[in-house]
């Protein structure tokens, strides 16, 4: 009868050498894919959705979501999605004056670049009564895609 044992193992023990001669490039891509579960982990985890332009757009029109800039006050004043309330992240809470009126609505956050707004997302997601959405690359974006801001 014919043996197929040592056929079977030969994948790993080239696998095992593969690694064992190329460390460096073995660690980078355990990294990689480390860094890459635990991303996917939390936007699974998350109590809000990352949005595009368009769709923050329905989001607006159609369900009438409050737009909430948690930019600099400068930046701001400067440019911003029309009728969007600025709050700084250090004065974001579900209690602030500005929201609590707003609780019934959806609420789509954003910051000049995307980086600020993503904290807050997690921070208001968590009590708001209503979808949060976050919309991804901030106002930074929103322009990239041409649509309309208020400007100073």
């Amino acid at each position: 009868m014919f043996d197929r044992s040592d056929d079977d193992t030969r994948p790993m023990n080239q696998l095992l050498e593969f690694i064992n001669n190329h460390l460096l490039l073995s660690g980078l891509f355990a990294s990689l894919l480390l860094a890459l579960l635990v991303t996917e982990l939390m936007r699974l985890g998350s109590k809000f959705k990352p949005v595009s332009s368009a769709e923050a757009i329905r989001l607006i029109n159609r369900e009438n979501a409050v737009v909430l800039d948690v930019s600099a006050s400068n930046d701001h004043q400067r440019a911003h999605i029309v009728d969007a309330i600025n709050i700084t992240p250090g004065q974001v809470r579900v209690d602030h004056p500005q929201l609590q009126k707003l609780k019934n609505r959806p609420l789509l956050i954003y910051c000049k670049t995307g980086q600020a707004s993503y904290q807050v997302a997690g921070k208001l997601a968590a009590a708001w009564p209503q979808p949060v959405y976050l919309l991804r690359g901030g106002l930074a974006q929103w322009r990239q895609d041409q649509h309309p801001v208020e400007t100073a």
